[in-house]
């Protein structure tokens, strides 16, 4: 299958399977992505931009828990954006606390405040798949947040060193 014969959700599909960086560069080039040039740019759109994606989390057990950070501010923008509240406007909640009691009825934020059925219907907001081998795992983590499309990924996911948070009192 060349890349004009495979659509966007089988291509997502099959890297969602991949269990190394290997496997996504063969799967990149058996269908012909890997080496065409019109389907690459810069990260950020900053050529320069090693001295910002080096100086990510040093620690792996950070770099996780900042997935699981982000997963919880993509639901809370779901949310707000489902009731048609502006994130950085006067509206908006203006803490996670706030937020998680505003969009989820959760008292003061606290999940201590609620059963624990409640608790497990939010957790399932968020997930968190490890496969491959023990010693060379791979993890996936996701969420049912505000959703990414490909014209915003460079403010959003790709965007390491913009202030796309900034202005957003409830998100980390």
């Amino acid at each position: 299958m060349s890349q004009s014969e495979i659509s966007n959700r089988e291509l997502c599909l099959l890297l969602l399977k991949a269990e190394s960086e290997d496997s996504v560069i063969e799967i990149m080039k058996e269908h012909n992505f890997w080496h065409d040039e019109t389907y690459w740019r810069a990260f950020g759109d900053n050529e320069n931009n090693w001295s910002a994606i080096g100086n990510q989390q040093g620690h792996p057990v950070a770099a996780v828990v900042e997935k699981f950070v982000n997963s919880i501010d993509a639901v809370l923008m779901r949310e707000c954006l489902a009731r048609g509240i502006n994130p950085a406007g006067t509206s908006a909640p203006q803490s996670i606390a706030d937020a998680v009691e505003t969009f989820f009825s959760v008292q003061r934020g606290n999940l201590t405040n609620i059963d624990t059925e409640r608790r497990r219907d939010l957790a399932d907001l968020i997930g968190f798949v490890a496969t491959g081998e023990k010693r060379n795992p791979n993890y996936v983590v996701f969420d049912k947040g505000e959703g990414q499309t490909p014209k915003d990924m460079p403010d959003t996911l790709l965007s390491l060193s913009k202030s796309n948070k900034l202005r957003i009192p409830f998100v980390q």
